[in-house]
This record gives C-alpha cells, sequence and structure tokens, in this order.
C-alpha cells in the first residue's frame, strides 16, 4: 500500500510546489518510508513531557495499529540504545584498564624506590629519622631537667659550706641513709655520755671513751656529707656531659631530616601521580563492573501511559474548521481580489470617479432596465427606479444652471451605443409629465431619427427639423405630439444629404430663439462628441449633458472630447452614468457564480 502510486492531498500539493524541483532518485525503500513517515505526527502533550503519537489513515484499525506500534518501537530503541552505549563504554575502558594499571605499578615502584635512595624509609606516617629526632627531643628535655637539677643540687651545697654550714643541713646529706644512721647512733652515745657526766666525774675511763666515740661518730657524718657533696659535683658533671651528648646526636638527625625534607618534595609528587593513577584504575575498574552487571537490568526511560484507540469519527475533514477557514479566506481573498482590482480599475463607476478622472459635475445615474421599454417605463411606472432616476437628472439639471427652469438642453455621448438619445426621449417624457411645455428635437443626422420615431411610435415624421430650416415647411407642420405624454417632437425629417452645416448655422440659431419664446424645456438630441456638429450645438444650449456607460473607459475618446472646445471653457457641461446596475440586481447576478463541490473524502487518525 505505501509504495502504491496512490499519494493524499497533503503529497499532492508537496509534489505540486516542488514539481520545478529537480528529481531527486530514491530507492523504493526510501520511498515506503517516505510515505509511511508523510502521515506520522508526533507531539508534545500541552506543556508535559508526555508525547502523542498520531498516524493517519484510511483504514482507522490500521492507524491504531500503526501508531501502537511506533510506541513500542520507540521504547525498544530506548533499550538497545543503551545497551549499545554501555557495551561500547566497557570496551572502551576494558582496553584502558590494562595500560592504567601497569601505570599504577609503575608509579608505585617508583614511590618505593625514591624512599630506599634517598633514606625516607618509614614506619606509619612519619619517616625513621623523624621518629629518632622525637625520640632524640624527649631525651634531651629529660637530660636537660636531671642536669640542671644535678647541678642545683651541687650549687646549693656549696653556697651552705661557703656559708659556714657543717653540711649537716644539705638535702642530699638528710636524705641520705648513712647518715641518718649515723646521727642516730650519735644521739645514743650522747644521750649516755649526758648520763655518765651526770654520774661520774670527767676522768672517769667511760666517759672518756664515750667522748671518742662520739667524736669518731661526728668525723664519720662530716666526712659523709663530704662525700656527698663530691657525689653532687660528679653526678652534675655526668649529667651535663650526658647532655651534651643527647644533643650532638639530635643535631646530627637534624642535619639528616633536613636533607630528607629536600628529597620529601621528590617524593610527594611521585606518590600523588601515584595516587592518581590508583584512584583513576580504580575507578575505571568499578565503572567496568557496573556496566557488566547493568546491561541485564536496563530499562527504557518512557512509558506507554494509553495505547491507541479505536477512532471514532474521521479526524480529517473537519466539518467545522474547514468550512469556517474556507469562510475566512474566502473573505480574505476576495477582500484582496476587491481590493487590487480597485487598485488597478480606471473605469468610471461612481460620480467621485466622474469628478475626480473627468474634471466635470456628476449629475445622476441612470439604472438598467431589466424588461420592457425604457420610454414605456417612464410613463407606466413613475414611480419606479427608473422613472424616479430620470426624475433626478432633470432636477440635477435645473438647478446646475445659472437660469431658473431647463432651457435648452444638449444631450451627446462619448461613442454610439451609450443611450443618449433614450436619455433624451425620457427627460422629455419626464418633463412635459410635470407639466412643462417640452420639445424634443432630433439632430442626430447619422440616426436619421430612427429611434426617436420608433420608441415615440410617431407614424409620420414629417417634413421635420430640415424642412423647417429650408423653409420648405412651418413648424406647425413639422411638430408631432407624444400620444402619452403630451410633448412635443420635432423629428430630423427626410432631408437628403447631410444636413451638420444646416443643423449648425443661423437658420437654427433663429429657430431656437423661436422655440424658446414657445416651449420651457427644449431638450436636443445631438450626435456623438467625434462629431464637430455636437460641439456646435452645446456652445447654443444653456446645459449640455454627456451620457457615458458605466464602467465605460474614459480614456476612449471621453477624456479627448471634453477637453475640446466649447466643453474645456463651459460650466455647464455634466456628466450622465447609464446602464448602473443596483445593488439588488448585482447581488443576483452574483450569486449565480457560486456552485460548490463534492466533499472530499475522510481521514481517520
Amino acid at each position: 500500500e505505501f509504495s502504491g502510486d496512490a499519494v493524499g492531498l497533503k503529497q499532492k500539493l508537496a509534489n505540486f510546489f516542488t514539481m520545478f524541483r529537480p528529481a531527486r532518485q530514491a530507492s523504493r525503500e526510501d520511498r515506503v518510508i517516505d510515505a509511511v513517515l508523510a502521515n506520522l505526527d508526533p507531539e508534545r502533550y500541552l506543556q508535559t513531557n508526555a508525547i502523542d503519537i498520531n498516524f493517519k489513515d484510511n483504514n482507522p484499525a490500521k492507524a491504531r495499529k500503526i501508531a501502537n506500534a511506533f510506541a513500542q518501537a520507540y521504547l525498544s530503541d530506548q533499550v538497545a540504545a543503551k545497551i549499545q552505549q554501555n557495551r561500547t563504554a566497557a570496551s572502551a575502558m576494558q582496553s584502558q584498564l590494562e595500560a592504567m594499571r601497569a601505570q599504577a605499578a609503575s608509579d608505585a615502584e617508583k614511590v618505593q624506590a625514591y624512599k630506599i635512595a634517598h633514606n625516607l624509609l618509614s614506619v606509619g606516617p612519619q619517616t625513621l629519622t623523624e621518629q629518632e629526632i622525637s625520640g632524640y627531643n624527649q631525651a634531651v628535655a629529660t637530660a636537660k631537667a636531671e642536669a640542671a637539677a644535678d647541678q642545683a643540687n651541687f650549687h646549693t651545697a656549696q653556697r651552705q659550706l661557703a656559708s659556714g654550714s657543717n653540711g649537716e643541713d644539705l638535702g642530699e646529706a638528710l636524705s641520705s641513709p648513712v647518715v641518718t644512721e649515723l646521727r642516730a647512733q650519735r644521739a645514743q652515745i650522747a644521750d649516755k655520755l649526758a648520763n655518765m657526766e651526770g654520774h661520774y666525774g670527767p676522768k672517769y675511763p667511760d666517759l672518756a671513751q664515750a667522748r671518742r666515740e662520739l667524736a669518731n661518730i661526728d668525723l664519720e657524718i662530716q666526712a659523709e656529707i663530704l662525700r656527698t657533696v663530691s657525689n653532687l659535683s660528679a653526678k652534675s658533671k655526668i649529667s651535663q656531659q650526658r647532655l651534651a651528648s643527647l644533643e650532638g646526636t639530635r643535631d646530627a638527625a637534624k642535619g639528616e631530616l633536613t636533607s630528607n625534607n629536600a628529597a620529601q618534595s621528590g617524593l610527594d609528587d611521585l606518590a600523588r601521580a601515584a595516587t592518581v593513577s590508583q584512584t583513576i584504575y580504580g575507578a575505571y575498574l568499578q565503572r567496568f563492573q557496573e556496566s557488566s552487571a547493568q546491561e541485564r537490568g536496563l530499562i527504557p526511560d518512557a512509558e506507554v501511559v494509553s495505547v491507541a484507540g479505536l477512532p471514532s469519527a474521521a479526524s480529517f475533514p473537519d466539518p467545522v474548521l474547514f468550512p469556517a477557514l474556507g469562510i475566512v479566506a474566502g473573505l480574505l481573498f476576495g477582500c484582496a481580489a476587491v481590493l487590487i482590482a480597485e487598485l488597478l480599475e480606471t473605469r468610471i463607476v461612481t460620480g467621485q470617479d466622474v469628478e475626480h478622472r473627468l474634471g466635470r459635475p456628476y449629475l445622476g445615474g441612470i439604472p438598467i432596465l431589466e424588461m420592457g421599454s425604457p420610454l414605456g417605463a417612464v410613463v407606466t411606472q413613475p414611480l419606479g427606479v427608473y422613472s424616479d432616476a430620470l426624475r433626478g437628472l432633470l432636477a440635477s439639471i435645473k438647478f446646475s444652471g445659472s437660469k431658473p427652469g431647463v432651457g435648452v438642453i444638449v444631450a451627446t455621448s462619448a461613442q454610439s451605443g451609450d443611450g443618449k438619445t433614450t436619455i433624451a426621449a425620457g427627460l422629455a417624457r419626464t418633463s412635459a409629465l410635470q407639466g412643462v411645455s417640452t420639445l424634443l428635437i432630433d439632430c442626430d443626422s447619422r440616426s436619421r431619427g430612427r429611434s426617436i420615431v420608433k420608441d415615440l411610435r410617431i407614424d409620420d415624421p414629417g417634413p421635420g427639423l430640415v424642412g423647417v430650416l429650408r423653409s420648405e415647411s412651418t413648424l406647425e407642420a413639422a411638430l408631432r405630439r407624444d400620444d402619452e405624454t403630451g410633448a412635443a417632437v420635432l423629428t430630423l425629417g427626410d432631408g437628403r444629404g447631410t444636413a451638420d452645416d444646416l443643423l449648425g448655422g443661423q437658420a437654427m440659431d433663429a429657430l431656437l430663439v423661436e422655440l424658446r419664446k414657445r416651449f420651457e424645456a427644449i431638450i436636443i438630441d445631438a450626435p456623438t462628441l467625434s462629431i464637430a456638429l455636437a460641439r456646435t450645438l452645446a456652445a447654443k444650449a444653456d446645459a449640455v449633458i454627456v451620457v457615458a456607460s458605466w464602467r465605460c473607459r474614459p480614456e476612449n475618446g471621453l477624456e479627448v472630447a471634453l477637453r475640446m472646445a466649447p466643453f474645456d471653457r463651459s460650466s455647464n457641461v455634466g456628466v450622465v452614468l447609464n446602464g448602473v446596475v443596483v445593488p439588488r440586481h448585482l447581488g443576483r447576478r452574483l450569486a449565480s457564480l457560486f456552485d460548490f463541490g463534492a466533499k472530499p473524502g475522510a481521514r481517520y487518525a
């Protein structure tokens, strides 16, 4: 079906607008794809993240089936895309894992080699040198305290001895167990001596022995005190020596630490590089393991909220939208057409066109008569549109002249067929019906009076105007009457040869003077403007009406004729439009132009 030749309206329009482009070579598969996608219409639902998948087809069941198939294909494509993406990423990571592992191992080996080369071995966060210095600092602090204490004890003992003390009040002597024992013995001997001195005389042998024992003990105490002071001096010196030794060892360790610190910056760079390599390797390894584990549990990011249902009504054409669009489009195109037509229009249609294009007053418009004789309608339909138009034209002529009344009126036209003779006769009948003495004169030698004679039903035209001007007949004998209105009619007559010179001569002037005395309204049917006689008669008239067909082109001789004498200098020249179509007649004509076609085929979505 999709690869067939049948195409829809949308494709026909597309083919029409692309018919001038170079033909594109497409395979059968591409044509089928284009045909399917041409009826696919996915769109976002309002402002949500939902997607409406629409498919149009002549078969509603098939439209539903294809729309659901596109939804499932969309979900399957998402899963397939994720699987392919994971596999591609895993393949790329797997090729990098071995290189990253080797790089991490190489960086770790460089760190260890650098530590060994620069004696930066450590146990825990500190190096061995730092740990040694820390121990030395603690030992030096302890040695300083001991040396200070020993030196203080020695100096105190020296000051006490220098001040005359026997040393018994020294702190070391007071705390010495030997001195304490000797003092206990002396106390016993002293008590014994005191008792003996109280009972015996000074020469008692035991008393002398006791005194010798007491003196010996005192000597032993002094000797012990001297030994204690000497011990304090030796102890002070030993403490100072030990302190100096510890400080020397610590200073040596600090020198080594200084050199280690100089090499530490290089170690830090190598350590950071090793850490970065190990971190990247661990991240790649973890991502590779996650990708391998996630492939079996991949799900699409979207889900089907609701499947397509079977359409209950055709989605195309819209029974409301299409007529509305047709009306709107018709109005727009119609208005545009009217506007363009008006901009391009050069025909004379309204009174404004007459005054603007021709520069002459607009006297009125004579409507077209659908049936019957126009002159007959003046009598039989006095209240009709045609009769009203003639009365309005007659009133315009009366009020446009400088003199009251109708006077002499010349009716002419730019070309034959504009209806000047009918309008002249109609004005004569209209004037006569208003009770005005009216004379209709036929001066159109080209028509020989056939129109007036026929329309007014004059059986015997008589000698006519030519006979009167040639003095072949009297005016009374030449005049005829319109039986229906009583208007006088002076036909052209049966004169032989051209009568233009005669009609425009002095005899015509004298006749007009006599006729003005007898008639209030004299209407002359003159030739067309291209004939010189028309301009000659216009110079003799009180008012000139130029009859032009409605929607005529002024460039067809009308503009040129009105620029010629005496029309160029006369102010009593007006224009009448004949054959005007009134709106109700125009509406009936336009209604016949519309014809509605058949309804297009239905489409389902």
